[in-house]
């Protein structure tokens, strides 16, 4: 188990699916230019998406599809000191309950 110890700048990257269709929501940061993905305790090169599935607790990466783009809602984001808000899917999350429930079963994958 990693723990990641998310910064506001990582929630504040948060993008969600549509939360009916598929169960979770996603963690991304790109940076293009690097061509790596980074969050405060790992960076990982050569991946440009990638994901939290906050319903099993662990790092996926994105899919795309044919015509290249991510699969993902890129939705309305609103944070207001511990919450945040995703208005496309009527959505609110406290970062506190998200460390409380989440962060300890942070597992990612591509670190074995």
């Amino acid at each position: 188990m990693i723990d990641l110890n998310f910064s506001r700048e990582f929630f504040a990257a948060m993008l969600v699916t549509e939360v009916e269709k598929v169960g979770f929501a996603v963690l991304i940061r790109t940076f293009p230019d690097a061509r790596e993905l980074q969050h405060p305790a790992v960076v990982i090169r050569g991946i440009r998406e990638f994901a939290f599935d906050i319903a099993d607790g662990c790092f996926v990466p994105l899919g795309t599809r044919c015509d290249g783009k991510v699969e993902v809602l890129r939705s309305g984001i609103s944070k207001s000191g511990d919450e945040i808000r995703f208005t496309a899917v009527d959505y609110v999350y406290r970062e506190s309950e998200f460390r409380r429930k989440y962060v300890d079963r942070v597992v990612n994958p591509f670190l074995k």
